[in-house]
């Protein structure tokens, strides 16, 4: 077990992803990667063993703050188990928040005002709870912030566009509204559902078996 230096302030990673697709990538070897870079450089003590990660958790709506990671990481501050002064190191403002400009940066302070360093490693900013008084600071925030939140209204809109053209083409042509469905259907090459004839089979089978009276088991 590595024996880290006691003169050091310490630092922890928080790392948060919004799909599972984003997790087939390497997004959480890079902002691990990233904080452990920032934190050689700058004489941090990185708390490998306590990683802070909020893997498919949005921020949109500022889930991750109210009952995910990020929630529990301000929790053990409070019960300090993380000592203040210690470091917060995130990839981008947008991985604390895509919440309105206004509760995003509540946050922010919330968290500062806690004695915590919150760090953004694509730019190397550090926010205390001192930098809020500063115009410069604070103007660069909200405008990050602020940022987030648009990318996040214009995915949903998108998202809600897509789901929306897709219920249309199934009312009007009976195009599949999406490939999940029960395991006796499948989506033939023009898009419709269609049965399996083999699995009909056994489906029906199952019911015939079940009104007969066998139990799960037997059938």
């Amino acid at each position: 077990m590595t024996t880290l230096p006691t003169n050091r302030p310490n630092a922890y990673s928080y790392v948060r992803w919004s799909s599972p697709d984003q997790a087939k990538g390497n997004t959480l070897d890079r902002q691990l990667e990233r904080a452990q870079a920032y934190a050689d450089e700058h004489s941090l003590n990185l708390i490998e063993s306590e990683r802070w990660e909020d893997a498919g958790m949005p921020a949109y709506r500022g889930r991750n703050w109210h009952e995910g990671a990020l929630r529990a990481f301000v929790t053990a501050v409070d019960e300090d188990r993380v000592p203040r002064g210690s470091y917060l190191l995130v990839e981008r403002l947008d991985r604390l928040s895509r919440d309105h400009v206004l509760p995003a940066l509540n946050r922010m302070q919330e968290i500062t005002g806690r004695g915590i360093t919150i760090v953004t490693l694509n730019d190397g900013q550090e926010w205390t709870k001192d930098s809020f008084k500063d115009l410069g600071p604070l103007y660069y925030s909200i405008a990050q912030l602020s940022t987030a939140n648009i990318e996040s209204q214009n995915k949903q809109a998108r998202s809600l566009d897509n789901w929306q053209r897709k219920r249309k083409r199934a009312v009007e042509d009976g195009t599949a509204l999406t490939r999940t469905c029960p395991l006796w259907l499948e989506v033939g090459d023009d898009g419709k559902y269609r049965v399996i004839p083999d699995r009909v089979k056994v489906v029906k089978l199952i019911f015939e078996l079940a009104l007969e009276g066998l139990g799960a088991r037997r059938i």
